[in-house]
């Protein structure tokens, strides 16, 4: 009885553990770029198309910073400004969690290269 009890004991105790190290909130935080990928798009506004619920699907050939390129789905509630700069925070899992709009002085000076203003 009290191997079964040692057992659970520390079968909990590593659940906890694992849960406080891979799922801490912060890293889970959609804004929060810990933990994900950073991809930059520009948005042109014949690639968006609006779905059944009323969001915008985007399908984008994005680069990271190191100028490595992957096709990107995301949605959002309102229609992206053409010819904007977008952040994304993409996870493996999750694909894109946040975006936002960013200037073209603050891209990496590769993805500069790629998007002219």
């Amino acid at each position: 009885m009290k191997k079964i009890i040692l057992i659970a004991v520390l079968l909990f105790a590593a659940v906890v553990a694992f849960g406080i190290f891979f799922l801490a909130p912060e890293r889970l935080a959609p804004d929060n770029p810990e933990g994900k990928t950073i991809y930059y798009v520009q948005i042109n506004s014949n690639e968006a198309m609006k779905n059944k619920n009323g969001r915008y699907e985007y399908s984008l050939l994005a680069f990271d910073s190191q100028g490595s390129q992957k096709q990107l789905d995301f949605t959002t509630s309102k229609q992206l400004r053409e010819g904007a700069y977008l952040e994304l925070y993409t996870t493996r899992l999750r694909g894109v969690t946040y975006w936002h709009e960013v200037p073209y002085d603050t891209l990496p000076e590769n993805i500069r290269r790629t998007y002219k203003p």
